[in-house]
């Protein structure tokens, strides 16, 4: 023994060692020395103590894991969201600078009348566009923070068909595109469902289609009614089918992803979030169906939904009422061909009160209703609506269009307020949400407090003049 070691000293190191049945451990060992003259016994030792440390080191490995993949995530989530930013300023920015750009050549030429028609049907599709960009965000903002709820009602899928096939038809016609929807083997057209979100699906998917398939090319939705174990329910199935640029291979897997567009020069110039199939897939899902894609460079992709509808038993119950737009083509409308502007019966002449706060959104409001020969009284806020109409003559308005986030008394507070009235029209008056809270939520929260319908801004006039003509006659009734 080397007697220049110093009595006393402990030296620790670790190590792994593999047990008789195969283990392996993790050990500390603690070696000390004391010196013969130290010791109890005067002889000169060695002592060492082992520790096994296995189960700290596994969990210290496992949370080392959890913190690289976390922060992997939020590296993915950092970049993503980046992209995202950079994505949407391009995006927001060029259906802005439209609107920005053809206001002032407007302004510019207000004794050309023709140019100022052009301005403006640049100015209106590049703030529908704009639109559509904000109610993907806000769609995705809901479906991961899980508020978006499932409203279930009775649903025709020819209606529904017809709805859509009106909708895509602009964008079909101007590229010159061969468009087809049919139903085969569905033999129950009535269903329970989310129609809205049925509707978005489809739409997004043929949205899509219309976008990246050129001129003269084909596109298809079919629907058809498969096999279902429970007697209540049907599987749908919709595959809609194109023939135009396809999706390349390495793309395919992305194709749900949020924010994901592929880097393809045939679409660098079209515009997009990256949102459509990700809330097409989640509204899929919500619905407990499945969405699946197929695509060839080049020559086409086939996107396939296949979705368990509740069916109804009384088919007969829902043909008319929820059949799609009147064969008449006019539906009980009238033109006034001067201005070429479409009145309805219904609504023609009858008098609305508006709450509405913003100068300038009452000002677009009472001018778009005096278009379609209604007769408006503005309000500024809640309050002034309540004593407006108890101060009126009995039956004097045909319906309320109501603002929510207003001053003094918002659009709820009112509502509640003319509800409680002690006059008999304050209970069957239609008030209509006019707002910009479009959410489901929010119009749920709306008829909790006795509105009739909900309306979201910007105003589509064929969506208000549909639910004015529905609730002025049901009123009238």
């Amino acid at each position: 023994m080397n007697n220049s070691k110093e009595s006393g000293m402990s030296t620790a190191v670790e190590g792994r060692v593999i047990t008789h049945d195969g283990k392996i451990k993790i050990l500390t060992m603690t070696y000390s020395y004391v010196s013969g003259e130290e010791s109890w016994d005067g002889i000169e030792s060695f002592y060492s103590v082992g520790i096994d440390i296995t189960k700290e080191r596994e969990e210290q490995e496992i949370q080392r894991r959890v913190l690289n993949e976390a922060y992997q995530t939020a590296r993915v989530a950092n970049a993503a969201k980046t992209n995202f930013l950079s994505a949407m300023s391009h995006d927001i920015r060029t259906p802005m600078n439209a609107v920005m750009g053809m206001t002032e050549i407007a302004q510019a030429n207000l004794d050309a009348p023709d140019k100022i028609r052009d301005c403006l049907n640049k100015i209106s599709s590049s703030s529908q566009h704009l639109l559509s960009l904000i109610n993907e965000v806000l769609d995705m903002s809901k479906i991961e923070s899980g508020k978006v709820n499932m409203t279930l009602e009775p649903i025709n899928l020819q209606g529904l068909t017809d709805i859509v096939a009106d909708m895509c038809r602009p964008l079909v016609n101007e590229k010159k595109q061969h468009f087809e929807i049919s139903l085969e083997n569905v033999k129950h057209e009535n269903i329970i469902a989310d129609g809205d979100r049925l509707r978005q699906v489809l739409m997004n998917l043929l949205s899509n289609a219309i976008k990246y398939t050129p001129e003269g090319g084909k596109i298809s939705l079919k629907i058809s009614e498969q096999y279902s174990p429970n007697p209540k329910k049907s599987q749908y199935e919709f595959v809609c089918t194109d023939n135009g640029i396809g999706i390349s291979e390495g793309f395919l897997p992305q194709v749900f992803d949020p924010f994901a567009r592929a880097e393809d020069h045939q679409i660098s110039k079209m515009q997009g979030t990256g949102l459509g199939m990700a809330i097409t897939e989640n509204i899929v899902r919500m619905m407990n169906g499945t969405v699946s894609v197929e695509s060839v460079k080049g020559k086409g992709s086939i996107f396939t939904v296949s979705v368990p509808f509740e069916v109804c038993v009384k088919d007969e119950t829902y043909h008319d009422t929820l059949a799609g737009p009147s064969e008449s083509g006019d539906g009980g409308r009238r033109k006034n061909h001067e201005k070429d502007t479409v009145f309805t019966d219904e609504i023609y002449g009858k008098k609305v009160l508006l709450a509405e706060d913003n100068e300038i959104n009452r000002e677009i409001a009472v001018e778009l209703l005096k278009m379609y020969g209604i007769e408006v009284n503005a309000v500024t806020n809640g309050e002034e609506a309540v004593e407006t109409f108890e101060k009126s003559a009995p039956e004097d308005y045909s319906a309320i269009l109501m603002d929510i986030q207003m001053p003094v008394m918002n659009g709820y507070e009112a509502t509640l307020a003319i509800r409680h009235l002690k006059r008999k029209d304050a209970k069957t008056i239609p008030i209509i949400a006019l707002t910009a809270n479009a959410f489901t939520s929010d119009a749920a929260k709306a008829r909790s407090v006795g509105m009739n319908d909900h309306v979201a801004k910007p105003i589509e006039m064929d969506r208000l003049l549909e639910v004015l003509e529905k609730w002025m006659d049901q009123k009238s009734n």
